[in-house]
C-alpha cells in the first residue's frame, strides 16, 4: 500500500476499528448502522481513507479494485461532512452513469438510517418534464451534465458544498469523456474553490493524475494492491471450469448450496446476464 503527496510518503494508519477511524457528532449513529450491516472490520482503503479525510481534512486520490469497500470509505466521510443544522447541499458525489447513481444512492439510504440527513439525485437535465434536485438536500449524487446544467440554470445553489467526491474517477475525468468538459466546469468555476476533494476508482492514468496535482498540488495519493485488498473476516476461494455448462452448475450450487444470504453474480456482457438468470430460475 502506497500513501504519497507530492513531497514525500507519509506513514501509514494503523488497522484500527470503525468506533476509532469514525469520529466528530455524528460518529455513533454511523457506527449503529455499520454494525447493523454486519461490517465487522473496515477494509484497509477504508482505514487509510477514512481519518485522511475527516480527521486530516485533506484531499485524497484513492485506488483501489473492485470489492475494497471504495463506497463505503466515502459515503462514511459524505456523511461526517454534514452540519445537521444547514438544509442545503453540502457534500457531492460525481458519478458517470444513472445506473452507477442510483446504486449509489441505494447504499447512501442505508448508511443514513440512523442519521436521516436529506439526499437526492440529479440525474435529468434538458429535459420539458425533468425537474430540479431538492435544494434541501444535503447530500446529492448525479452526473457532472446534470450538476452543471441546474447550477448554470440557477435552480441549485452549491455555495455551501465543501466535500466533493468522484466515484469512478478514471472515467469521468478521461479528456475523450463527455463528462470531462463539464466536471471540468465544475472544478474549476461552479464550485467553491475551497471544496475538500476524494477521487476514488479502480485504475488511475497518469494524465489524470496530473491533472489532480494541478488543482491540488499536496493531494494524498493511495494506491492499494491487489493482493492488500483482503479483509481478514472474508474468506475468498475459486474454481476452475472447463465449460459454459460447468460454469453455470457451478454458480448454480454456490447460489443454492454455499450460499447464506444475497448472492451477487458478475459477468461480461447483458446477453450472458440473461442466460444465467434463465438459467437459475426455478422451473
Amino acid at each position: 500500500l502506497e500513501i504519497m503527496t507530492n513531497k514525500c510518503s507519509i506513514p501509514l494508519y494503523p488497522m484500527k476499528p470503525f468506533d476509532e477511524i469514525i469520529t466528530g457528532p455524528m460518529a455513533a449513529r454511523i457506527l449503529q448502522v455499520i454494525d447493523d450491516l454486519n461490517f465487522f472490520q473496515p477494509s484497509k482503503i477504508q482505514s487509510q481513507a477514512i481519518p485522511i479525510l475527516n480527521e486530516q481534512k485533506k484531499d485524497l486520490i484513492a485506488q483501489a479494485q473492485s470489492g475494497s469497500g471504495k463506497t463505503v470509505a466515502f459515503l462514511v466521510s459524505m456523511l461526517l461532512h454534514v452540519d445537521p443544522e444547514k438544509h442545503c447541499p453540502q457534500t457531492i458525489c460525481l458519478c458517470h452513469s444513472c445506473v452507477l447513481i442510483m446504486q449509489t444512492f441505494k447504499v447512501f439510504e442505508d448508511m443514513n438510517k440512523y442519521t436521516k440527513f436529506t439526499g437526492a439525485t440529479c440525474i435529468n437535465n434538458n429535459a420539458d418534464n425533468s425537474e430540479a434536485p431538492d435544494g434541501k438536500a444535503q447530500l446529492l449524487f448525479g452526473t457532472p451534465t446534470s450538476f452543471t446544467y441546474w447550477i448554470k440554470n440557477g435552480k441549485l445553489d452549491v455555495s455551501q458544498v465543501n466535500f466533493l467526491v468522484i466515484d469512478e474517477a478514471d472515467a469521468i475525468l478521461d479528456r475523450n469523456s463527455t463528462l470531462f468538459p463539464s466536471t471540468k466546469s465544475l472544478l474549476n468555476k461552479l464550485l467553491p474553490q475551497n471544496v475538500q476533494y476524494g477521487f476514488f476508482s479502480a485504475t488511475f492514468k497518469n494524465s489524470i493524475i496530473e491533472f489532480i496535482k494541478k488543482k491540488r498540488s499536496d493531494i494524498i495519493t493511495i494506491r492499494l494492491n491487489r493482493n492488500q485488498q483482503r479483509v481478514q473476516t472474508v474468506e475468498h476461494w475459486y474454481t476452475k471450469v472447463a465449460t459454459e455448462n460447468e460454469a453455470f452448475c457451478a454458480i448454480f450450487d454456490l447460489v443454492t448450496s454455499v450460499s447464506k444470504g444475497q448472492t451477487y453474480v458478475f459477468t461480461r456482457s447483458k446477453k450472458l446476464v440473461k442466460e444465467i438468470a434463465d438459467f437459475l430460475e426455478p422451473k
